[in-house]
């Protein structure tokens, strides 16, 4: 008996069927794929920046050569900005993590600007770079979803703050803009970010935070 074709149309629900064996196999390789290339890409742009980063040098350290690149990604510039979308998202996930924290809405506040901080610490110094002031490369489009992710979760710790009355008054949406504006200003005084022998601290900084942001 000839076995029945795999259906591919909607299923009962209108969702679409689940891929063929097939599909979901070469879509595992196409990930894998581009995770090597992302994670070679981030270690060379990190050491030799991105004009000193050519796709023939990822392409080596990947162990994929530049045409199995290009048909994951149309350009360099796709390249460089999927690389710093990795840290960037991370950072979101991680002030989400804050935002949904005990506390008051002050206390939440305090601990996303160390969480951005501390975060930015760890990434690579492109990586910041491109947080404090976007890089031409980054993508419109993703500029606008990071940025309005992070602005919309300090809005919310704002929002919250204001509610339990340990933040100042003022429209959250337009707050927020000012603590993106206090955390890309500290990246270059902080010593461990900025390489300083000295600067500001991390505490001397959620100082200023506190005082910008506490009512009266």
């Amino acid at each position: 008996m000839t076995a029945a074709p795999l259906h591919t149309g909607p299923g009962p629900d209108g969702s679409s069927a689940a891929s063929s064996p097939r599909e979901l196999r070469r879509a595992r390789q196409l990930e894998t794929r581009r995770r090597e290339v992302l994670d070679a890409a981030e270690a060379l742009f990190a050491e030799h920046g991105y004009e000193g980063t050519g796709l023939d040098r990822i392409a080596a350290d990947s162990g994929h050569s530049v045409g199995s690149i290009y048909n994951l990604f149309p350009s360099k510039d796709a390249v460089y900005a999927a690389v710093l979308e990795r840290p960037a998202r991370l950072l979101v996930e991680h002030l989400a993590g804050c935002a949904a924290a005990e506390g008051t809405g002050m206390s939440r506040l305090l601990t996303m600007a160390a969480t951005a901080v501390t975060d930015m610490r760890a990434f690579p110094p492109h990586a910041r770079a491109s947080l404090a002031s976007p890089a031409p490369h980054r993508s419109a489009s993703h500029q606008r979803e990071i940025t309005g992710a992070m602005l919309r979760l300090y809005a919310e710790a704002i929002g919250s703050g204001q509610a339990d009355g340990s933040v100042r008054a003022g429209e959250p949406a337009d707050l927020a803009r000012y603590v993106g504006g206090l955390i890309s200003a500290h990246i270059h005084v902080d010593p461990e970010i900025a390489g300083r022998s000295a600067g500001t601290s991390l505490e001397q900084f959620l100082d200023v935070v506190r005082g910008a942001f506490s009512p009266g």
